[in-house]
């Protein structure tokens, strides 16, 4: 490739690494939620959190995280599976991210390409017992807990080359609103 007259190697160089900045294999959509992520839009704060951290550590109730997919290790009593709808506060992030896909297909980009995915966990200060399910290579726990939900997962689904948010307590999948 020559350089461009007007910019020298910058428009080689921005079309190497992608519009956005972002390494060009990215999907577009994709770094449409990367955007997202780092302008905190509404007020959101997505807190950035490690994939083997448990939910009591994302700070409170109603809070925002992203993660960066790998492969999960570690327990999850409960689910966040609308069968169940409730997970334990200290269940790992990572089996709670893995039930809130929807199919292993997205499960399995998502780990294999190491995307940030967001979640909005909502912590209950109470006990209530939780049955343990199977979804995307994982069967969890049963046990009698403190609680929590999910009210929203967003994550890049590649069958459909889009950014959902999906509610896995009401199991309704929609194409997200960068609004």
């Amino acid at each position: 490739m020559t350089p461009c007259s007007f910019g020298g190697y910058v428009l080689e160089s921005a079309l190497m690494k992608g519009v956005s900045g972002y390494p060009a294999e990215y999907p577009i959509e994709y770094t449409k939620l990367l955007n997202w992520f780092d302008t905190n839009k509404n007020g959101q704060r997505y807190n950035k959190h490690s994939i083997g951290d448990t939910i009591d550590t994302i700070g409170g109730n109603y809070q925002y995280c992203k993660v960066m997919m790998s492969t999960p290790s570690g327990d999850m009593i409960g689910s966040p599976l609308n069968s169940v709808h409730c997970y334990s506060t200290s269940s790992v992030i990572g089996r709670v991210i893995q039930h809130c896909f929807p199919d292993q297909k997205s499960f399995d980009y998502n780990v294999n390409k190491g995307f940030l995915v967001g979640i909005l966990a909502v912590t209950f200060n109470s006990r209530t017992s939780m049955t343990g399910v199977s979804k995307n290579g994982y069967s969890s726990l049963l046990g009698n807990a403190f609680y929590a939900i999910t009210e929203v997962f967003i994550y890049y689904d590649p069958t459909l080359d889009k950014i959902m948010k999906y509610n896995p307590r009401s199991d309704k999948n929609v194409e997200f609103d960068f609004a």
